[in-house]
């Protein structure tokens, strides 16, 4: 990702803006076709509007998450935000980490392929449907992962608009160990009222978050392009703390 400056304020521009590496997005498959549970993970995306995109956006996520060595080793609670009705991250930690449980928030209802996968799994799995991420009991779910986990991740994949300014503040509130944040479809308006920024395209709109987590929030966040995500939206805002 390259910087520069344009009317006397920062901006990025990326060499990654609408690219995507297939061969990634087959590795992550292929990780995942060697594990004994692949057909759990693969029968929820079954009927999917478009289940190659959605399924490589969650692996690509899912794999930063599991490369982590602090999230195998420790009590890892994955709270997926914005899960929809598949929360694919989230069930594949309940799968795949051996300590980890994935919780699962969405507004909507859930698959109901989802729901009998969570009764089969415990408490390892755990669906929060219909709480709305602005609610107040978004933060009390955020904040019971918080008191569970000696390791707190949050996931949301191509959260739209201000919902990405809500999870980053509910992030710092609840003091979370790791934030992975898709951004999507941009808030111009309150980019130039909050941070200043213009927002003319998709990675104005990732700088302006960015922004806002480093400059108001004073959190330590990067940015880098999941290419194994097919998705032009592949920007990811990490924060460690």
């Amino acid at each position: 990702m390259a910087r520069y400056i344009a009317n006397g304020s920062p901006r990025w521009v990326s060499w990654g803006t609408g690219e995507y590496d297939p061969l990634e997005f087959l590795s992550s498959l292929d990780w995942l076709m060697r594990r004994r549970l692949s057909s759990v993970v693969l029968s929820l995306f079954a009927g999917s509007n478009n289940p190659v995109k959605e399924l490589s956006e969650a692996l690509a996520i899912f794999r930063e998450i599991y490369s982590d060595e602090a999230t195998r080793s420790r009590d890892t609670v994955v709270v997926e935000v914005c899960s929809g009705r598949l929360a694919p991250v989230a069930t594949l930690t309940a799968l795949f980490i051996k300590r980890g449980e994935g919780w699962a928030i969405d507004s909507r209802d859930m698959d109901p392929r989802l729901r009998e996968v969570s009764q089969k799994l415990g408490g390892k799995l755990r669906l929060f449907p219909g709480v709305d991420v602005y609610s107040r009991g978004f933060e009390e779910v955020v904040r019971e992962a918080r008191d569970r986990a000696s390791y707190l991740v949050l996931v949301a994949i191509h959260s739209c608009r201000t919902l990405a300014v809500r999870i980053l503040e509910v992030f710092k509130a609840v003091g979370g160990d790791r934030l992975l944040l898709v951004p999507c479809c941009a808030k111009p308006s309150w980019a130039r009222k909050v941070v200043g920024v213009e927002v003319r395209g998709y990675w104005d709109w990732v700088y302006a978050l960015w922004s806002y987590a480093t400059h108001v929030l004073n959190l330590p966040a990067r940015v880098f392009v999941a290419k194994g995500m097919l998705s032009e939206a592949n920007a990811v805002i990490e924060v460690r703390c």
